[in-house]
């Protein structure tokens, strides 16, 4: 973003906020930016916190601002911003990096602006925490321009918006690298918040496990729960009688005896005494016609 000159030849200044964790390119984005305006040949200030002296020996200088891939640009180093404020007069652009250390940014980022600076700050949003880091949340209002990076999850190479402390210090301000502090995603931090927890931090563990589970490891935890607190099946509780019907078997019984009876009484009825395939004399002698004749049935 340009700093717009007016009909007038007064300067309209702008703020500029990078956001995001570490190790998601703000340093590098802010410098990016910064050098843009010195091939306008705008005249730039970079200010770096004087605390932080972690790549000092790196590049072998205490007056760089300098990238996690070594990268530098020729910084005045500060402890608070208002120690500058007597040179401001002499820049177009002043460039903020880690301006979440400084207690004083919202403050003089916006009276420079005022005058007619280009003001861009790079800075952490959060602590290890996630809770708003010193001031440095009062730009947002104030901005023109508000940029939140997110790095990749050094555990599941998701986005990753949240740092996690990996050290057992619970100061909010340690400075430190990639041995102290990781890039994580929602999922990836839960797990990191309960070891700080024990660490003595202040992380609402509860919340954040809440969030950082997915719904199906949720649910399925719910029905081991559950599961726990229903008593265990017995033999009984599978077994099914049937009453005991002795009437019904012996109507059934006596009901198959009828048919046979009426089946018999049929038969003899349609064939007569002798019938075919029967002789007079056999019925006679099988004692079926003792009342008759056997000439009887002849006529």
């Amino acid at each position: 973003m340009l700093t717009r000159i007016d009909e007038d030849g007064s300067k309209s200044g702008s703020l500029e906020v990078i956001f995001g964790p570490m190790f998601s390119g703000k340093s590098t984005e802010l410098q990016r930016r910064l050098r843009r305006h010195n091939v306008a040949n705008r005249r730039v200030l970079v200010v770096k916190y004087a605390g932080d002296n972690r790549y000092d020996g790196a590049v072998g200088s205490t007056t760089s601002a300098v990238t996690h891939d070594l990268a530098t640009m020729p910084a005045l180093p500060a402890k608070d911003l208002k120690n500058i404020d007597n040179v401001s007069h002499n820049y177009d652009v002043i460039g903020i990096d880690e301006g979440q250390f400084f207690d004083d940014v919202a403050h003089y980022c916006e009276k420079w602006a005022q005058a007619g600076k280009t003001v861009i700050v790079a800075a952490l949003d959060a602590t290890f925490q996630r809770k708003p880091f010193n001031s440095v949340l009062q730009l947002v209002p104030l901005a023109e321009s508000v940029t939140k990076l997110t790095a990749v999850c050094t555990d599941c190479a998701a986005d990753a918006a949240f740092t996690a402390r990996t050290t057992k210090e619970t100061a909010v301000e340690v400075i430190g690298g990639a041995s102290s502090y990781k890039a994580v995603c929602r999922r990836c931090y839960a797990k990191y918040a309960s070891e700080m927890h024990e660490n003595g931090a202040s992380v609402n563990v509860t919340s954040v496990k809440a969030a950082g589970t997915p719904l199906t490891k949720r649910v399925a935890e719910s029905m081991s729960e559950l599961t726990l607190k229903t008593p265990a099946p017995t033999e009984s509780s599978f077994t099914f009688t049937t009453p005991a019907t002795p009437q019904m078997a012996r109507d059934t019984t006596q009901k198959m005896k009828n048919v046979d009876a009426m089946s018999s009484k049929s038969a003899k009825k349609s064939r007569g005494f002798g019938g075919p395939g029967r002789s007079p004399l056999g019925d006679f002698m099988n004692g079926s016609g003792l009342h008759r004749s056997p000439l009887s049935t002849l006529r």
